[in-house]
């Protein structure tokens, strides 16, 4: 059996622990919040998305980059105005899961220890791996299967294009009268 998941080292409460991202992860952070586990991962994404330009431009500037990069001024309490702390505690709780020699997923920790571990620094470089480990577990569009949109058309004096877009490839074709509804009987 293939094992398909990410596993992604961090330090929480001064320990080496190891997040996993598969379906029981996300499975887990759902039947503990009662929320849908990727619109929560995607408004994290956008919480985070300022400490990621931060780290990017830091990183630049270390290279040797000379145009002017601006490093966003955020903190934490930035992420916890988007994101509540519940929500970061579960999502933390739910990837930090063992298997047994069964294949068995169990939950050392409790969502109140994980909440005791946590410390508001801590959620930067925690959350920012998190967010790489479900980047790295989630399907490409080649998996997917998904049509590429054509190229978007500039605009021209600030004024969409007239014609509109074709909508990209074919998916499916339905038969011939599919919606003819006025011309059905009533048995079939």
């Amino acid at each position: 059996m293939k094992i398909l998941e990410t596993r992604i080292s961090i330090k929480l409460g001064g320990e080496d622990r190891v997040m996993l991202f598969n379906a029981n992860t996300f499975a887990a952070y759902e039947e503990a919040t009662g929320k849908f586990f990727l619109d929560t991962a995607a408004t994290l994404f956008d919480a985070m998305k300022p400490f990621l330009e931060a780290r990017k431009a830091r990183a630049l500037r270390a290279a040797g980059a000379t145009e002017d990069l601006a490093v966003p001024d955020t903190t934490v309490f930035d992420v916890l105005r988007k994101v509540s702390i519940k929500d970061l505690r579960a999502l933390l709780w739910a990837s930090l899961h063992v298997y047994d020699a069964h294949g068995e997923p169990s939950w050392p920790l409790t969502v109140h220890e994980v909440g005791r571990l946590l410390r508001p620094a801590d959620i930067p470089p925690i959350f920012t791996a998190f967010l790489n480990g479900q980047a790295a577990n989630s399907p490409t569009a080649e998996e997917v299967g998904e049509s590429k949109a054509p190229p978007r058309k500039p605009f021209v004096n600030g004024a969409p294009p007239r014609e509109a877009d074709d909508g990209g490839g074919r998916s499916i074709e339905l038969p011939q009268g599919a919606f003819d509804f006025a011309t059905r009987t009533s048995d079939g």
